[in-house]
């Protein structure tokens, strides 16, 4: 009888902390999400996307551009995403993302030229040369970076458009470095040359310090005002500083 009391009792325990805790944590979830023990698995909550948008005028000039004012963590992976209009009768070009240290100038960059093709470059790595797509159309465009895989995924209004590879460099990217939108830096938080300089609107930037899910990256992509959880940076007022003739735009709430 004592076995068996003891069986009934391990068993009611293990029923109850089931009942009473959550099937996963955030350290767990592949989506970074709260998770509820609702019977059927857990709920996903994502929270209120930040409303943002940024109009970058253009031109042969080195004096336009946005830098993020929050430190910058190191990482072995990353998602960014946001909306990008081209000014009209052109393609997107210039540089998207710009991240520098003072030891690394290219740790991360991201740079769209008017014929199409794709500069990438992580820890001065190139990658990404020979991608060609013209964004001619108000587009969501998402770049996760996976460095302990040697991936870098890039989503074009939520569907994946391309895998990248690299195969040499897999360390973390260093953090405490200069993030800017707008410009290349060829040096720490310089060397800007006016012919990269980026043209067009940039609405609900964000930044994840995970590879955010496929499934994710099409939910935000179709709905603007629920994003993934735990966002890294979005460009709010407070957070940045803005240079030169860039200006904020009135957007719709959410």
């Amino acid at each position: 009888m004592s076995v068996l009391y003891a069986i009934l009792v391990l068993s009611t325990a293990a029923i109850f902390q089931s009942q009473s805790q959550p099937p996963c944590d955030l350290n767990s979830c592949r989506l970074q999400v709260v998770c509820e023990s609702d019977g059927m698995g857990h709920t996903r909550h994502p929270e209120k996307c930040p409303q943002t948008a940024y109009n970058f005028p253009g031109g042969q000039q080195t004096t336009d551009y946005i830098r993020v004012k929050s430190p910058i963590p190191q990482m072995r992976q990353f998602s960014i995403c946001a909306w990008m209009t081209p000014k009209p009768g052109t393609n997107m070009k210039g540089v998207f993302v710009s991240y520098s240290t003072p030891r690394m100038d290219n740790a991360f960059l991201m740079m769209l030229e008017s014929s199409g093709k794709l500069t990438l470059s992580y820890n001065q790595v190139y990658i990404g040369d020979n991608t060609i797509f013209r964004l001619a159309t108000r587009t969501h465009f998402c770049i996760s970076l996976e460095a302990f895989l040697g991936t870098a995924k890039i989503y074009l209004n939520g569907a994946l458009f391309q895998t990248l590879t690299f195969a040499n460099e897999r360390n973390e990217i260093e953090g405490g470095g200069a993030f800017i939108i707008g410009q290349e830096q060829d040096s720490y938080v310089g060397g800007f040359d006016g012919s990269q300089s980026f043209a067009g609107v940039i609405e609900n930037f964000m930044m994840w310090n995970r590879a955010l899910s496929p499934e994710e990256i099409t939910t935000l992509y179709h709905d603007k005002c629920m994003c993934p959880k735990h966002h890294m940076l979005h460009l709010a007022l407070h957070e940045i500083q803005v240079y030169g003739k860039v200006t904020a735009k009135a957007v719709d709430g959410c």
